[in-house]
């Protein structure tokens, strides 16, 4: 799905959104008009449904007039018509439920559950194409191995979240949110720096927010599209929700609420156990290696390469350490260093300099700076830096040891 060049935009593919922002408003308008005898709840439920459809054309519009929007008409008009359809269909979401209100109670709960399990793949199988499409231009080549890990972990969110929310479509919808949220996300981060979304980055969210006003943000064809998977997805999840059966008693159908949310908190609770158990690494043949992040996540899917970053930020306490035995270790050595070294003709004579001429000290970071004579398995015959190596007086040499903690330069 590659992007276009700008001058295959024309100046009034805003029009397209438009029409079909007018087709939503107009059902939206007679839903109001027909819907009288309905529940005001009711009614104001299939309204906020509609809610999304509205939006995402809201934004297509302003895109599409602003020159943001630089691929082919094709993929607008398809993004145009999923969300126009959902947009829609939502208000059909009432008499469904009326349906299902004609039928025994037995029928109701059974049909209801068939119909929220093909939803809700459905559903899974759009969220993962919402979260890679924007920025995954090689997801053709993803391994099969790593496509179902990355659909089963999207499965046990989604399903989760659906039996969490007493059944409903509400939760999982949020799921679907998110998922277009980080892939967009995703996308404007490699366009305009280059690396992936890594857990480090979580922290560093404030500073990205206070800089993100510098850029241009343009749709492509994979992002336009996105967004139209996304408001489909959130317009199948509108027609989830449990029957309204009216015969059924208060106690039964809190009994079943509840049955639903221990199920939807196992399902929670066993997932946690599995990440803390199961390395991705070890065990399911995720790269340890991100020195390319990006393209590690291209080949493996972001949410598998996402947690394979966080399980291997986790640092191992080794076994016998003792954090008392620790500051007696560091202790016992500053006193050394501080009885020998510390108290040295060159030390003192040092330290004197230094207090009458106050020199100004620059410091210069090198992140690029490397000795690859270390690594022996290269056998390259490099002896490493000469003049870095050749610095006989230098105070202090040798290796640095990076805490994971940071922005991911360590990694250098």
């Amino acid at each position: 799905m590659n992007q276009y060049p700008a001058n295959a935009v024309s100046e009034f593919d805003w029009l397209v959104p438009l029409l079909g922002l007018a087709v939503v408003l107009l059902f939206g308008c007679l839903y109001i008009i027909i819907s009288r005898r309905e529940r005001p709840l009711e009614r104001l439920t299939s309204l906020m449904w509609a809610f999304p459809a509205v939006v995402v054309l809201a934004v297509q519009i302003v895109a599409c007039s602003h020159g943001l929007y630089i691929s082919s008409k094709r993929y607008l008009v398809f993004s145009v018509l999923l969300v126009t359809c959902s947009g829609f269909l939502v208000f059909l979401r009432g008499k469904a439920a009326d349906a299902f209100c004609r039928l025994s109670a037995k029928s109701a709960f059974a049909l209801g559950v068939l119909r929220d399990v093909f939803i809700l793949f459905t559903v899974v199988a759009l969220s993962f194409l919402v979260l890679e499409i924007p920025w995954n231009d090689q997801l053709e080549d993803l391994a099969p191995s790593f496509f179902w890990i990355n659909i089963s972990i999207l499965t046990i969110v989604v399903f989760a979240a659906y039996l969490l929310n007493g059944r409903r479509g509400l939760a999982p919808s949020i799921v679907v949110i998110v998922c277009l949220g980080v892939g967009l996300a995703q996308y404007y981060v490699g366009l305009f720096k280059g690396p992936a979304i890594v857990p480090s980055d979580v922290f560093a969210i404030g500073t990205a927010l206070s800089v993100s006003s510098g850029y241009d943000y343009v749709f492509g064809a994979a992002q336009i599209v996105a967004l139209g998977l996304a408001v489909a997805a959130i317009g199948l999840l509108a027609f989830v929700r449990p029957p309204a059966i009216r015969e059924l008693p208060v106690k039964k159908r809190v009994c079943r609420f509840a049955i639903c949310f221990g199920l939807g908190l196992s399902l929670c609770l066993g997932f946690g156990c599995c990440l803390s158990r199961v390395s991705f690494s070890d065990d399911l043949g995720f790269s340890r290696g991100h020195w390319d992040a990006l393209g590690v996540y291209r080949q493996q899917g972001f949410l598998g390469s996402f947690i394979t970053l966080v399980q291997n930020a986790q640092i191992q306490i080794p076994d016998g350490y003792s954090e008392e035995e620790a500051r007696e270790i560091l202790g016992s050595r500053t006193s050394q260093y501080q009885g020998e070294f510390g108290q040295s003709e060159s030390r003192i004579l040092a330290e004197n300099q230094f207090n009458d001429l106050k020199p100004t000290v620059i410091a210069v970071m090198n992140e690029s700076f490397s000795d690859l004579s270390i690594y022996n398995c290269l056998n390259s015959d490099y002896s490493g830096p000469a003049r870095f190596k050749g610095v006989s007086d230098a105070p202090y040499i040798g290796y640095v040891y990076a805490s994971v903690e940071g922005g991911g330069t360590c990694n250098s």
